[in-house]
């Protein structure tokens, strides 16, 4: 229990040990160096030890969670009228305990049993509550006290108080009934102030903590927030587990073991849910990414959060993370924040904007925070959730307040490596690592990170997507997509000239031979620079998009372009299908109304050859151009976040065009084995290198084939996480 004022004290009045209490905390904020205890101890402290016992837990918690001045208990005892180490209050132990536990330092609770024997008991159930560090320091002061007064299994208002989930200074929270509703609900009971905290109750999504609503009872002086209610402990309680845990057991396992224990701790009924086997890294995945898409709604309704830490994600009962305590978050539609005018929140998660805001020779407010200031907090949580350690060294002692600033701020510009040997995602420190870049803009938005997390569970789409270098150069792309349409055709056109000319033209006239070659430029002079340029203006809306990304381009724009990338291989093995075969039928009538009548035999001959040939041109270009597009084009239009409801569609195309493509790329050794085996030709030598490099050229086939179908397999998968229900 809380020490009480009494009532009956003659010596102070409530009224003026609120005043009092109201003066130290002023002092606090206007001076860089603690104020003195003793300087306001204005009346015979041997009957005022309650009083005294609340300037402690004020002085403690700017100590620890503002100035960074830690001072222990037993320095109290030597320095104020304190009537002894026994009659010290268990609370006020507590609050020294979780305070430094706050600071970085590792705790044993039994140390503290050994110290206070006469308070082990009552702080035996202290210690199983929620800490008192789930609380964040706001900029404000404790104008009544009646909140410090409840008991569990009192009625306030519309609630009947059934546990308690944790206290710090300026509020206490419990797992109440709301009698109205008949629901379970988590209530935060603190002092009314001059300013009522807006509701957050409009953020409605399911990782975010739902407010309810919020009660103001003016005479008993309380305001009561009303939440969902989440039974299963916090990211803080998470971390300390899995801090004890070794790593070659360190899975997705240790979280259902933590939401159980808190659970069993507050005598709710084990959850019946089974939380999905995964590797450590895959588990700050995948909390991450939820965290990540709360933030993104949030930020979308314009409200930024700006103290994500451990203590404030609540796990459900199925494991299931739900960002809490928005109560210093700041709101742009309102332009009000939400806590006061000054920054609050846990200086060892703030992004270094936040940080310089603090600062108080600084001249920034909190208008000049963004969504990026969130995004930095949540990548030091997460961090320390994957590394179980916090990504920056503890904080310094025996600095002033600006100094102790100026040195974090320092400290950020040049953030660690994050390192793990767990295995699992390889990926996840590297998302981490963006987070907490120092230059605001290079940190991804929120939307962003839950892609990239989400994502990390699926390494194969996680790797097409983000791969490096995310985009190609215009000319790069260009050459790259030339040479996998032009090479088999000059090929191709090398081994159509090789035979035509010893099985065909060898036996024809000198004339006729001249006007053959004279025939094939013309033909070649036509087709070539069609076909180069039909392709080059089917592949320019790609090309052009590798250099400008068409930024602020339609959904329209994108979905055409995701289009024509899935396409473009198939286009090209058209293109070239119909210039050869088309020249299969110019080339003997061109010498035919040209020379004259030719053997009846060599008409075939010329249009088997060239169709070979744009058999040859179709296989070829269609995988060394898909290939291509679905590794390195069309994973980075995905990017962009619209999509067609027909994407899957398209995709399942270049599958089942792939197997189409496989057959005709091995129907050409097949073909010249034939021709090998049942004409008498005098091409041997041609067709041999044909069969031998088109059974080269199959292997080839074959693994881009493979290829192209994991690729499409990964983005589909891709789609189906970036794009939910589409």
């Amino acid at each position: 229990m809380d020490q009480q004022y009494p009532p009956n004290t003659p010596s102070v009045s409530l009224n003026q040990t609120l005043a009092l209490l109201e003066r130290f905390i002023a002092a606090w904020k206007a001076q860089k160096s603690p104020p003195e205890i003793n300087d306001f101890l204005e009346h015979d402290s041997d009957q005022n030890q309650p009083l005294l016992h609340e300037l402690i837990k004020i002085d403690l918690e700017y100590r620890y969670r503002v100035y960074n001045f830690p001072k222990r208990l037993d320095d109290y005892l030597a320095e104020l009228p304190l009537t002894g180490r026994a009659s010290l209050p268990a609370e006020l132990i507590h609050e020294e305990y979780y305070f430094r536990q706050q600071s970085g330092l590792q705790m044993d609770a039994d140390e503290y049993f050994k110290a206070y024997p006469e308070q082990a008991a009552e702080l035996g159930e202290l210690l199983n509550k929620i800490p008192a560090d789930d609380f964040t320091f706001l900029d404000s002061s404790p104008n009544e006290s009646a909140w410090k007064d409840l008991e569990i299994g009192q009625q306030i208002d519309d609630f009947i108080l059934l546990d308690e989930l944790g206290r710090g200074s300026f509020a206490r929270v419990f797992k109440a009934r709301q009698i109205s509703m008949q629901r379970i609900v988590a209530l935060k009971v603190s002092h009314t102030s001059s300013s009522e905290p807006q509701t957050l109750a409009q953020l409605d999504h399911p990782y975010l903590v739902r407010v309810y609503d919020q009660r103001i009872l003016a005479q008993e002086g309380l305001h009561l927030m009303y939440m969902e209610y989440a039974p299963g402990g916090t990211l803080k309680n998470l971390i300390s587990l899995a801090q004890q845990t070794p790593n070659a057991t360190l899975d997705s396992e240790v979280l259902q073991q933590s939401v159980s224990q808190t659970l069993h701790s507050r005598n709710e009924l084990l959850s019946e849910y089974s939380i999905e086997t995964l590797a450590w890294p895959e588990t700050v995945c995948s909390i991450g990414a939820k965290l990540a898409t709360a933030l993104d709604y949030a930020h979308r309704q314009g409200t930024l959060h700006l103290d994500i830490k451990p203590a404030n994600v609540l796990l459900s009962a199925n494991g299931n993370p739900k960002l809490a305590d928005f109560n210093i978050s700041f709101n742009r539609e309102t332009a009000i924040y939400l806590a006061g005018k000054q920054t609050g929140g846990s200086l060892a998660y703030m992004s270094p904007e936040q940080l310089l805001v603090s600062h108080p020779g600084v001249a920034l407010d909190v208008h000049s925070l963004d969504e990026k200031s969130d995004i930095y907090s949540l990548g030091i949580t997460l961090t320390e959730l994957l590394s179980l350690q916090r990504p920056f060294a503890a904080q310094p002692k025996g600095h002033d307040f600006s100094d102790l600033i100026e040195i974090l701020v320092k400290e950020r510009a040049n953030p660690p490596s994050i390192e793990t040997k767990l295995p699992g995602t390889k990926e996840l420190p590297k998302i981490l690592r963006s987070c907490l870049d120092y230059e605001v803009d290079k940190r991804p938005s929120a939307a962003q990170l839950a892609r990239r997390l989400t994502l990390c569970l699926k390494p194969g789409a996680y790797k097409l997507i983000y791969s490096e270098p995310s985009v190609l150069k215009p000319a790069v792309a260009a050459m790259i997509l030339l040479f996998s349409a032009l090479l088999p055709n000059l090929l191709a056109a090398w081994f159509n000239y090789d035979y035509n000319s010893s099985e065909i033209i060898v036996r024809w006239p000198e004339t006729s031979r001249e006007l053959f070659w004279t025939i094939q430029g013309v033909i070649n002079l036509l087709a070539f620079p069609t076909g180069i340029g039909l392709f080059m203006w089917l592949s320019g809306p790609l090309i052009r998009w590798t250099k400008t990304r068409y930024s602020g381009a339609n959904k329209l724009a994108v979905q055409q372009l995701r289009k024509r990338c899935i396409d473009l291989g198939h286009l090209a093995a058209l293109i070239n299908i119909f210039l050869w075969t088309s020249a299969g039928i110019a080339y003997p009538l061109a010498l035919h109304f040209s020379a004259g009548s030719m053997p009846l035999a060599d008409y075939p001959h010329f249009f088997v050859s060239l169709l070979l040939c744009g058999v040859i041109t179709s296989a070829y270009p269609f995988f060394l151009i898909s290939a291509f597009c679905m590794r390195n084009i069309y994973p980075k239009l995905l990017l962009d976040s619209s999509n067609s409801r027909d994407e899957a569609k398209h995709l399942t195309a270049v599958q089942r065009r792939a197997y189409i493509y496989l057959g005709l790329g091995a129907l050409v050794p097949l073909l010249t084995i034939l021709a090998l085996v049942l004409i008498d030709t005098q091409s041997k030598t041609s067709l041999v290198l044909l069969c031998a490099s088109s059974l080269l050229g199959l292997g080839l086939i074959i693994a881009l084939f493979r290829r192209i179908q994991g690729d499409v397999a990964d983005l589909r998968a891709a789609i189906e996480t970036l794009f939910p229900g589409r």
